[in-house]
Order: C-alpha cells, then sequence, then structure tokens
C-alpha cells in the first residue's frame, strides 16, 4: 500500500496550500516535540545521569564546583570581555569530558560493555552541563 501522507515530500509544493499547518502551529508542535525529547530538563537521560551523579555526593559536587570555578578565573583573565562566558562554557565542557572518559572503568577494555559505556557517555550534552555549573556559581556569586 502506497503511503498516503497528507504533507508533501521535498519542496513542499501542493495543489492546495490549505494542507500546511499554519507558521504558528508548526513553531509551537516542534518546540513541543523537543520539550518531549527532554529528560528531566536536560537535553537526554545521559546528560541527567551525569549530571546526578556530579552532584549526587558533597565531595563530588564540590570537586566540579572548583572545576567550574578555576575553569572560569582561567578563562576571564586568557579572554576578552565578550568571548570569556562562551569560552569558559567550551573549556569545562572539553574538561568534564575528558573527566568522565579517563575515569571510565571499561576504558582500555574491547568489550560490549565499553561500546555500550562510550556509546553513552557520547550522547551526553557536556556543553549543558558545564554552561548549568558556571552559571550556578555565578548567581551564587552574585546573589
Amino acid at each position: 500500500m502506497r503511503n498516503k501522507s497528507v504533507w508533501p515530500r521535498g519542496g513542499g509544493e501542493t495543489a492546495n496550500n490549505s494542507q500546511k499547518p499554519p507558521k504558528g502551529r508548526t513553531f509551537w508542535m516542534m518546540d513541543q516535540m523537543e520539550k518531549q525529547n527532554r529528560y528531566n530538563g536536560f537535553t537526554n537521560y545521559e546528560t541527567w545521569a551525569v549530571s546526578l551523579w556530579m552532584s549526587n555526593d558533597r565531595a563530588a559536587f564540590d570537586y566540579f564546583r572548583t572545576l567550574a570555578f578555576v575553569t572560569l578565573s582561567t578563562e576571564k583573565s586568557r579572554s576578552t570581555k565578550e568571548s570569556a562566558p562562551e569560552d569558559s562554557i567550551r573549556s569545562l565542557a572539553n574538561t568534564l569530558r575528558q573527566e568522565f572518559e579517563e575515569r571510565s572503568p571499561v576504558r582500555e577494555h574491547a568489550t560490549v560493555y565499553a561500546d555500550l559505556m562510550n556509546a553513552a557517555l557520547s550522547e551526553v550534552d557536556w556543553y549543558e552541563l558545564a554552561d548549568n555549573l558556571l552559571s550556578d556559581l555565578t548567581e551564587d556569586e552574585e546573589g
């Protein structure tokens, strides 16, 4: 049976333009889909799980908070005023990714478990985690 989709494929030309959803509705639908694809406010499950473990106990929380503070201080002195926030987020995101990859218990093993762990870590939105850490740090400084 042929696919009788209401929505045209390709360039979107139809004989009847009434088949296209209104522009506002399309963006609303895309926004809703994006919200549904999130997990507990994070990009995905993997990002949420890493965030949870980063703040799971006081020692981990303090460690990552200190890492964020050091990164922020370093990037402020190294970057221009306009690029400092973006540079700090990028730098901290790379540091977080390296920290978790280096501490992986299956890092040097060729197993299905190593493949699955690496696949999960590759899904983590390190930028989002870094941005959250730095945002919390600057909010605490201001407040």
